[in-house]
């Protein structure tokens, strides 16, 4: 049923019998219960509104900046010849669910990866990683260093500050 309106209440059995009664897996008790009852409005206000990560990291690579669940837009740097990375994260509350961890493909260009932690409400916040390479001098397997910047682009916060290691 649906709740027009809260409040409380309560119910009672005063008399009560019953057809096919097994003492095994049935039991009757009369006396009165009490109850609250909510609309669908204050329900939901109760869901939780956290949508933040606790912690995120890739195995064996390190991030930057270094995490905090404020920053949405981290860096990776991996070394040549990388194929996959595992992404792994954390929620800050146990009722959120979070989208796009574990092991994910490196391809040729730009890789974005998104990390979507949803709360029990139902709002959503986006971790990305992404990367710029503003002059085209860096190739597929380089190792390079990055530093976030103000936006290049719509998605774009990131250029590439030099290439530590050219791939061979």
């Amino acid at each position: 049923f649906k709740a027009k309106s809260s409040g409380t209440g309560t119910v009672t059995i005063k008399n009560s019998s019953v057809v096919g009664y097994d003492e095994l897996s049935m039991s009757v008790t009369n006396g009165s219960k009490s109850f609250t009852l909510m609309t669908q409005a204050e329900l939901e206000a109760t869901y939780s509104k956290n949508n933040y990560l606790k912690s995120l990291s890739v195995e064996g690579f390190d991030i930057t900046p270094t995490f905090n669940k404020e920053t949405l837009e981290y860096n990776l740097e991996v070394e040549n010849g990388t194929e996959s990375a595992k992404i792994i994260a954390t929620k800050e509350d146990n009722t959120a669910s979070i989208k796009g961890t574990g092991e994910v493909s490196l391809e040729e260009g730009v890789n974005t990866f998104e990390i979507v932690v949803t709360a029990q409400n139902g709002s959503k916040r986006t971790y990305k990683l992404k990367a710029h390479d503003e002059e085209g001098v860096a190739r597929i397997g380089d190792k390079v260093k990055v530093m976030e910047t103000k936006p290049i682009s719509k998605d774009k916060r990131w250029r590439l500050v030099e290439i530590l290691e050219k791939a061979q």
